[in-house]
């Protein structure tokens, strides 16, 4: 009786390693493009847009033919900061001298202080506005210029007298600032030296009004109507800055840090010629401000005449 040969089992093939499916896998898949944050696209598409928005409202008021009167009144009222902080408050000194019975040298600090803010202040914004834009800066220094102006109406010492007026000249130097650097923004050449001309004469009125505007203030009011006024000067400026001062610097141009712009500004300190100049600009400035510090009590005190004359 023959015994049938059992028939061999296929054996079957080898699961496929975890490794292999890999490098199958991978060698199988087309190659692809570096993937992209799906945050990062719309956020730098929309810096873009506004970029590019910006740049065109700058590019239609300098191709304008006629002067952009919104820009002019907004850029002038920004530039007569620096006369407005100080000459409207020079008929008020002795007053205000008699009311702290303080000295003239003491009070005088307050003009001092004012000064000191808006040249000190010019260096602070201009890396400010190089890295946030145009607006955002001006605002904030309004605010604080129409604060600091409340302040100084309302004190009672004459010590934070001097400090409030120091931080209205430091906030006040951003106007100064933003109304230069606005210009350039916008025109190059011939029309900025049309504009800047046009702006200086508007402007040179505000040392001649300023003074005339204080007598007449004071000789109806008490001395803080000064700051209550130069206070609604504040608002009605941000209410202004909010209607019609254009942006005029592209978010894609801005500086990345402060101290890149910062740097730049210490290097002109090797520069001889600029040292020089301001050398010369900063003795005149010297003898104007002494003038300016002197002259209510040589007139008032001295000559015996009223806050108008």
């Amino acid at each position: 009786m023959s015994t049938a040969t059992p028939t061999p089992t296929p054996t079957p093939n080898p699961t496929p390693t975890l490794a292999a499916n890999t490098e199958q896998n991978a060698a199988a898949a087309p190659a692809s493009a570096p993937a992209q944050s799906p945050s990062t696209t719309p956020e730098l598409s929309a810096k873009a847009a506004r970029s590019q928005q910006v740049r065109d409202h700058v590019e239609r008021i300098r191709n304008s033919e006629r002067t952009v009167w919104s820009v002019v009144i907004i850029v002038a009222m920004l530039a007569a900061f620096g006369p407005v902080c100080t000459d409207i408050y020079l008929p008020a000194v002795p007053a205000i001298t008699r009311e702290f019975h303080a000295d003239a040298a003491t009070i005088q600090l307050s003009l001092t202080t004012c000064f000191l803010g808006l040249a000190l202040g010019q260096l602070l914004i201009g890396p400010l506005a190089d890295a946030y834009g145009r607006k955002r800066p001006l605002y904030i220094c309004l605010l604080v210029f129409a604060i600091s102006s409340v302040c100084c109406a309302m004190t009672t010492d004459v010590v934070t007298l001097i400090a409030a007026r120091f931080i209205q000249g430091l906030s006040g130097a951003g106007g100064v600032v933003l109304a230069r650097t606005v210009a350039c923004d916008i025109y190059t050449g011939k029309r900025l030296t049309q504009f800047t001309a046009l702006l200086m004469t508007i402007n040179s009125l505000a040392p001649i009004l300023g003074p005339i505007l204080g007598s007449g203030i004071v000789m109806v009011f008490d001395w803080p109507a000064l700051f209550w006024f130069l206070a609604l000067w504040g608002v009605l400026l941000i209410f202004l800055a909010f209607k019609m001062f254009p942006e005029t610097l592209p978010e894609d141009e801005r500086s990345s840090t402060m101290g890149a712009t910062i740097g730049n500004m210490l290097s002109e300190l090797t520069n001889l010629r600029f040292l020089f100049m301001s050398l010369a600009l900063g003795t005149m400035m010297g003898g104007f401000v002494g003038y300016l510090a002197s002259s209510p009590f040589i007139f008032q005190s001295i000559f015996g005449l009223n806050s108008m004359e």
